[in-house]
């Protein structure tokens, strides 16, 4: 399972790579190419952010001569609404100092530790029933959709290998389900997965396993690691 590579926080349309995250995926591409990894499947997200970071590993793989299949969208595999819910709630709620365009002020360092900060107090409110939106999902059918997420990419062959590209929160709900997790420690997951990492699960019969978590070995230079 791949996180996607870091989108635009800071633009307008949040649900494009950054110029660094084009790097991130670039990097993961070439990583997974120089391990010859041999895919049954992809399985993808219908959000751009998912397709773009795909592309990138998909042309690093076929440059190094292998056969990637073609990818399938699945529309399980969404990131939650935390981010939209926040954006309602920050901009009808006349209590808040928070900047009302929530990912939409100056990128600086400050700045963005800041907004991350506040988004995800406003997601573990929301996880708790505490800050709701008619118009959105909600956390507890989030996590249903993530765990019908989690069936359906491990119904595969025996010895197949499964490459998933996600976002975060989607990561994070499986790896709770897997291990039995509340929701503040699912959200504490999200809150450190880096973008374009790795998480390994093996399945074997209706056995699952998680094998490895946020792994980033193909990010080897201090500014390509991001968490937003």
């Amino acid at each position: 399972m791949v996180r996607h590579a870091q989108a635009s926080f800071h633009a307008e349309d949040y649900d494009q790579l950054s110029p660094l995250g084009l790097s991130q995926a670039q990097h993961l591409g070439k990583y997974l190419a120089a391990q010859k990894v041999t895919l049954s499947r992809v399985l993808i997200g219908p959000r751009q952010r998912h397709a773009q970071t795909w592309s990138h590993v998909f042309n690093s793989l076929v440059d190094a001569g292998l056969k990637p299949p073609a990818a399938s969208i699945v529309p399980e595999l969404d990131e939650h609404q935390g981010l939209s819910v926040a954006k309602a709630y920050l901009a009808t709620d006349p209590n808040q100092d928070a900047p009302q365009t929530l990912p939409h002020i100056p990128e600086s360092a400050a700045n963005t530790e800041a907004s991350l900060h506040r988004l995800l107090g406003i997601i573990r409110d929301w996880s708790r029933g505490q800050i709701a939106s008619h118009e959105h999902e909600n956390w507890e059918q989030f996590r249903g959709r993530a765990l019908r997420a989690l069936d359906l990419v491990c119904k595969a062959p025996n010895n197949a290998t499964t490459l998933v590209v996600t976002s975060g929160g989607t990561i994070s709900a499986a790896v709770g389900w897997l291990l039995g997790l509340s929701d503040e420690a699912v959200i504490d997951i999200h809150s450190v997965l880096r973008n374009a990492s790795l998480s390994e699960i093996r399945v074997r019969g209706r056995q699952r396993n998680l094998v490895s978590l946020n792994e980033v070995p193909h990010l080897n230079e201090p500014q390509l690691l991001t968490i937003i």
